[in-house]
């Protein structure tokens, strides 16, 4: 889908640039913006390119992790049995539980982990979580931005999120899918 040339006054005032500013980032001069802003020019497709680009950057850089999070964060006491750890994921739909510890994170359940432990054999439903759980996932600041959760999504089933040492949410390779990709409805 083609943006419309008077998007780039809305996208530009969203972003909080100035024309000066767009014209820096995009290398159009800022003349040419105000022209095609007050619609007396129709830029050519170079410039009209440069500066959706150029607002495109902006607008990724300005995404944060805070806004795809999930903020309601279900997790399990690393005392807890496993068979409440397995409800949990059940009645939630998810695939992993962070595994807390007076309110601190110190491990993580997964469906993997636990299809792998049973599998050999080595997990009964009276087992604590606290035997049965892996590493902690990582923690993240809730101001970062969202490339940088999408690279550890490669190598981790979540991210948790915090802000002032609170852990405030969870972001999944569903919130990045989902983000990428809205829904329709």
């Amino acid at each position: 889908m083609i943006p419309e040339l008077s998007e780039i006054r809305i996208k530009r005032k969203e972003l909080h640039l100035t024309q000066e500013e767009l014209s820096e980032k995009s290398s159009v001069p800022q003349s040419v913006i105000a022209k095609i802003e007050n619609n007396k020019v129709i830029p050519s497709y170079e410039n009209a390119k440069r500066i959706f680009d150029a607002l495109s950057f902006e607008l990724k850089k300005k995404q944060t992790v805070k806004s795809i999070m999930r903020k309601t964060l279900v997790s399990v006491l690393e005392k807890e049995k496993v068979s409440e750890a397995i409800n949990l994921m059940n009645k939630h739909g998810i695939s992993q539980l962070p595994v807390m510890k007076k309110n601190i994170p110190i491990g993580t359940v997964t469906e993997k982990n636990l299809i792998e432990k049973i599998n050999s054999g080595t997990i009964n439903s009276s087992d604590k979580v606290k035997e049965v759980m892996e590493g902690c996932l990582p923690i993240l600041e809730s101001n970062s931005v969202i490339e940088v959760v999408s690279s550890l999504l490669k190598y981790y089933p979540a991210a948790l999120i915090k802000e002032k040492d609170k852990i405030v949410g969870i972001v999944t390779r569903t919130n990045i899918i989902r983000k990428a990709i809205p829904s329709k409805s």
